[in-house]
C-alpha cells in the first residue's frame, strides 16, 4: 500500500473513533447506562429511641441513589399472617419500573403509613407513640432524569417504642380528723415524659383501705384526679389502713404505678356529752281521789314527761353549730350517744323505748337511743325514718344528709352516708357498765 493510502486510511479510523467517542458522551433520549434492576437493603435493623421515636438502618446498595422507608403502626395479632402475604407478594411482583417519578407504592396502599425518602442509610421516626409496635420496610431506588426504579420491599422489621415506668406516688399519710373521720392526703405525681404531641399526661390515683395491714384492699377512690380523702362514717377508735397507686395515661394508653406502703390512721373516741343530763323527775302523784292506775292521771305523766326529754332534746338541738349536714348530724348523734352511756342499758319498762328513758330516766336501749335522736333531728328540722321499729334487732335513724342518704346511730354515736354497716353483717355496740 502506498504511503498516501496508508494516510487515508488512518484518518478514517481517527473520525470513526471520534464519532463513536461522541455517540457516547451524548446518549439520545430514551438511552441509559444505568441499572436494569436493582436489589433491596440487606440487614436493615430498627430500635427505639426513646419513648416517641425509632431509628432504622440498613446495608448501602452500590446502584442505590436513595431509599424508600415505609413505617406504620403494627397489628400485633395480625402480624405474621400479614408479613407472610407481604413476602409471598414480593416473589411474585418483581420490579417496578416508571417513565415518570412516582411515589412509593407502599403509600398509595396504605395512607396510614409514614414514608421517609433519604440519600443517606439510615432514617428517624419522631412523634410516634410510647409502647406501641411499629413495622418498617424499605426499598432501594435508582433515580435519573429519565426513569426511576425501585426494588423490591424488604422482609418487615417489627420494633417497640420504650414503655413508661411510673414510679411510687409519695407523701402518703392519714390523719385522724374525728371520733368518725380520717384524712388521707399525698403528693401530686409529676410524670417525667410528655405525649407525642408535647402535652402533659394525664394523672389520676386509686386509693385503697383495708381493716388490716395485711388484709384485703378495697378500692375507696378509682381514678381521681384529688390529692385527698375524706373517709367518714368510721366508728370511734376504729384503724384503717390505706395504699394508693397513680394512673398515668400517655399517647391514649394507661399505664399504672406499684402501690405504696400502706400507712394507717385511727379515729377519735367519742366525746362526752356537752349537756347534762337534768336529773329525773318523779312521776306526779295523782290528784284528789285519783288512783295510781288512773288514766287521765297516767296520761298526764306521759305527757309532762314528753315535754321534759322534747325540752333536753331541743337543747341539743340549739348547741350545735354549723357545718355540713354530716357534721351536724354526726355531732347530735354523739351527744345522745353520750347520754345513753351514763345511763343504764334496760330492754324491760316503761322508759327503755323513749326519749325520756334516755334523757331523763337513765334508763334505755337501741329503740330508745333512735327515738331521742330522731326527735333531736327534728328539732333541728330533719325529716328522719325509724330503721327496724319495733324489730329485735339493732336500730337506727335513716335520714337525708347533703343531698344524699345516710344513717345516724343514737346508740353508737356516729352517723354517715349509705347504708348504716349493721345492715351489711352486724354491728358490735358496747353496753355501759
Amino acid at each position: 500500500m502506498s504511503t498516501t493510502r496508508k494516510a487515508a486510511v488512518g484518518i478514517r479510523r481517527w473520525m470513526a473513533g471520534i464519532a463513536a467517542l461522541a455517540c457516547l458522551m451524548v446518549l439520545p433520549a430514551g438511552c441509559s447506562s444505568g441499572p436494569s434492576e436493582i436489589a433491596p437493603p440487606e440487614q436493615v435493623r430498627a430500635e427505639a429511641d426513646g419513648f416517641h421515636a425509632l431509628k432504622a438502618e440498613w446495608d448501602e446498595v452500590e446502584e442505590a441513589t436513595e431509599y424508600v422507608v415505609t413505617l406504620r403502626e403494627a397489628d400485633a395479632e395480625g402480624l405474621q399472617e400479614e408479613a407472610a402475604e407481604e413476602s409471598a407478594e414480593q416473589s411474585t411482583d418483581g420490579s417496578s419500573e416508571s417513565e415518570e417519578p412516582s411515589d412509593s407504592p407502599e403509600e398509595e396502599a396504605d395512607p396510614e403509613a409514614v414514608v421517609q425518602t433519604v440519600e443517606q442509610t439510615e432514617a428517624v421516626f419522631e412523634g410516634l407513640k410510647a409502647d406501641t409496635a411499629y413495622e418498617i420496610s424499605v426499598k432501594s431506588v435508582y433515580r435519573d432524569e429519565n426513569r426511576e426504579l425501585f426494588s423490591e420491599s424488604t422482609a418487615i422489621v417489627l420494633v417497640q417504642t420504650e414503655t413508661p415506668e411510673i414510679g411510687e406516688v409519695t407523701g402518703l399519710s392519714a390523719s385522724m380528723v374525728s371520733d368518725s373521720e380520717l384524712a388521707i392526703t399525698w403528693e401530686p405525681y409529676e410524670p417525667e415524659l410528655l405525649n407525642a404531641d408535647g402535652s402533659a399526661p394525664q394523672v389520676l390515683y386509686t386509693l385503697y383501705g383495708a381493716e388490716t395491714e395485711d388484709g384485703e384492699y378495697a378500692v375507696l377512690a378509682e381514678k381521681t384526679a384529688e390529692t385527698s380523702y375524706a373517709h367518714t362514717g368510721l366508728p370511734e377508735q376504729t384503724t384503717r389502713y390505706y395504699k394508693i397507686l397513680a394512673v398515668v395515661t400517655v399517647d391514649g394508653k394507661e399505664f399504672t404505678g406499684p402501690q405504696t406502703a400502706a400507712v394507717s390512721a385511727t379515729t377519735d373516741q367519742t366525746p362526752e356529752p356537752v349537756q347534762t343530763a337534768p336529773e329525773p323527775t318523779a312521776p306526779a302523784k295523782p290528784s284528789g281521789g285519783q288512783t295510781g292506775g288512773s288514766t287521765s292521771s297516767g296520761t298526764s305523766v306521759r305527757s309532762e314527761q314528753d315535754r321534759q326529754a322534747r325540752e333536753v332534746a331541743q337543747q341539743i338541738a340549739a348547741g350545735i353549730g354549723p357545718g355540713t349536714d354530716l357534721e351536724r348530724i354526726s355531732q347530735a348523734a354523739q351527744i345522745v350517744s353520750g347520754y345513753y352511756r351514763k345511763g343504764v342499758h334496760k330492754e324491760s319498762g316503761d322508759n327503755y323505748y323513749r326519749p325520756y328513758g334516755v334523757f331523763i330516766a337513765g334508763e334505755s336501749s337501741c329503740a330508745g337511743c333512735t327515738r331521742a335522736l330522731g326527735l333531736v333531728l327534728e328539732c333541728m328540722g330533719y325529716k328522719w325514718e325509724h330503721a327496724n321499729e319495733n324489730q329485735w334487732t339493732h336500730q337506727w335513724c335513716k335520714v337525708e344528709m347533703d343531698g344524699q342518704m345516710g344513717y345516724a346511730d343514737g346508740q353508737g354515736g356516729f352517723a354517715g352516708y349509705g347504708e348504716h354497716p349493721s345492715a351489711g353483717g352486724g354491728i358490735v355496740v358496747v353496753l355501759p357498765e
